[in-house]
């Protein structure tokens, strides 16, 4: 494929008329680093912090640690920060398992809940599972389905091994 000259001269000139956009995007880019950087050393963030552990998450300065440095990177009070959660759609799912059980009633006050949460808090049924009993077929299914996802993943990226939590 050749690109003409006509084409490769009004790309540059567009490059030349954002130059000043581009380095206010790099100077933001320069003070976000500086702020990891500095939330880092704040914590006193080490190579232990990197170790693994039981799993369990009792006393892991790692997991602690990396929570202090979010929540003072984004200004936050707190934080929580889990690889196991993968959007805050899963986080509000997680959050909303642990709270509702079948037949209770939540309101929400802020309006029509995100879509992807309609099928977890009954909005919108599955029919197919919709009579399923806590803890059985639904479970499975998102079971295999984590784990054929995981799997796949692991393949394509050469991964000697895999698991699901």
């Amino acid at each position: 494929m050749i690109i003409s000259e006509e084409v490769r001269d009004f790309v540059n000139s567009c490059e030349n008329e954002l130059t000043e956009e581009f380095k206010k995007i790099d100077a933001l880019c320069d003070k976000n680093s500086m702020n990891v950087l500095n939330a880092f050393h704040n914590n006193k963030i080490s190579e232990a912090h990197f170790n693994s552990t039981t799993g369990y998450g009792y006393g892991d300065i790692g997991r602690e640690a990396i929570e202090n440095v979010f929540a003072e990177v984004l200004g936050a009070e707190d934080s929580l920060v889990r690889n196991q959660l993968i959007s805050g759609s899963h986080a509000l799912n997680v959050c909303l398992f642990a709270l509702l059980r079948p037949n209770d009633t939540m309101l929400s006050i802020s309006g029509l809940p995100y879509d992807t949460l309609h099928e977890v808090i009954g909005i919108k049924e599955n029919p197919e599972l919709a009579k399923e009993p806590e803890k059985g077929e639904r479970c499975r299914r998102c079971y295999k389905f984590r784990l054929e996802r995981a799997y796949n993943y692991a393949k394509a990226n050469n991964f000697d091994f895999f698991c699901i939590l």
